[in-house]
């Protein structure tokens, strides 16, 4: 969410921005806003990858009245009624995916003026945020080519993505 929107990996419809704010051992994957997204992406051998099937965060700005229990609470329920769950790693299904559910612990990030919210909220500090979501972590892949497919649906499919992310491990 801090990445500003001109290279920000959630927005990115080609893989152009995968590598966007990529250091340390995990290389992290984007969902989408919803509908279909297919990335072409190299990344580097040996980092484990990490991504959300689905998620939903909530966060406060500054002059907000600050509910983080009603806040969890929410999208505690919008998380609730995923469905249509599913993720193939080289056409490999990963089974019980809700089983990979988290909650965030509090966190906050500074939104870029370039932000994929609103420019008016350029500079400020989102905080407390919180997620929750069905995230999945994979030991790094060998070199070579590789896909991973996520799909999922939130609210009876009202918020439907269809992620494929064609990796380069190399």
């Amino acid at each position: 969410m801090a990445t500003p929107a001109s290279i920000n990996p959630l927005t990115d419809s080609d893989g152009s921005f995968c590598d966007s704010n990529q250091n340390g051992p995990v290389w992290f994957l984007a969902g989408n806003f919803g509908g279909t997204t297919v990335r072409n992406c190299t990344v580097p051998a040996g980092k484990a990858l990490f991504f959300p099937i689905v998620n939903y965060f909530y966060g406060f700005l500054p002059g907000d009245e600050v509910d983080v229990a009603g806040a969890r609470a929410y999208i505690k329920e919008q998380i609730d009624t995923a469905s249509n769950l599913a993720c193939e790693i080289d056409g490999v299904p990963v089974a019980n995916l809700s089983a990979y559910r988290e909650q965030s612990d509090i966190f906050g990030f500074v939104i870029p003026q370039d932000n994929i919210f609103d420019p008016s909220l350029g500079g400020l500090t989102a905080y407390p945020v919180v997620d929750d979501g069905i995230y999945l972590m994979v030991a790094p892949l060998k070199a070579g080519q590789h896909t991973i497919h996520i799909h999922g649906c939130l609210n009876n499919c009202a918020f439907e993505l269809d992620v494929t992310d064609h990796l380069t491990v190399q």
